[in-house]
């Protein structure tokens, strides 16, 4: 695109061809992220705007070691900032994926040998290699399998993202496996109770 087809130019001429063809792509590429970003900012208003305080949403959360179901009400998505959306380019995501793949292969080995890291850590880390080299979240977790106490972990996630304070687990548990994942809970009180609550009890384990 862009290459004049009059074999009299010089490959100076022709490369500032190309070089404005490229240009021109770049450009028309930039719009049209800047209008998705904004339909996407529109999209989020609008649907606060129609979200009344009496209505309750069913959503999933898609994290990076796993999903987590919740209800959530209008108030929980009121934030004092506007949302934060950024459109990329696929070529650049993939870029960022890539060299994000090429770091956490050169620094896994160190971490997955150093006996001070969780084990819990240490699964999420093992899990995490084998998606950024194509596994999906299921099939890992297939390989790593999660822990007894990572599992009923999860259970009491779902619990504290309704509001509802679960069980304090036994001082023979792994209650760092615990501690971890509540701090994936969504800001509310039972949140922090939950939490203040695991300290104590890691502190007599």
């Amino acid at each position: 695109m862009g290459i004049s087809g009059d074999n009299n130019i010089t490959a100076t001429e022709n490369q500032r061809i190309q070089k404005n063809a490229n240009l021109k792509q770049v450009l028309q590429t930039k719009v049209k992220q800047w209008g998705w970003k904004d339909f996407w900012s529109n999209w989020y208003r609008a649907y606060y705007d129609n979200f009344k305080y009496s209505d309750e949403k069913n959503i999933i959360l898609n994290g990076q070691f796993g999903s987590s179901p919740m209800t959530v009400k209008k108030k929980d998505i009121i934030t004092g900032y506007d949302i934060d959306i950024r459109i990329v380019s696929k070529s650049d995501q993939e870029t960022l994926r890539e060299n994000q793949k090429i770091a956490l292969m050169a620094t896994a080995p160190i971490m997955l040998q150093d006996p001070t890291i969780p084990k819990i850590s240490r699964d999420f880390l093992r899990r995490r290699i084998l998606m950024a080299n194509g596994l999906t979240k299921e099939e890992a977790n297939m390989y790593i399998p999660p822990s007894i106490e990572e599992m009923k972990a999860m259970q009491d996630l779902e619990l504290i993202n309704r509001n509802v304070l679960p069980d304090i687990p036994d001082t023979t548990e792994d209650i760092m496996t615990y501690l971890l994942i509540y701090q994936r809970a969504i800001a509310t009180l039972v949140k922090w109770q939950s939490i203040e609550a695991l300290k104590m009890m890691y502190t007599l384990s």
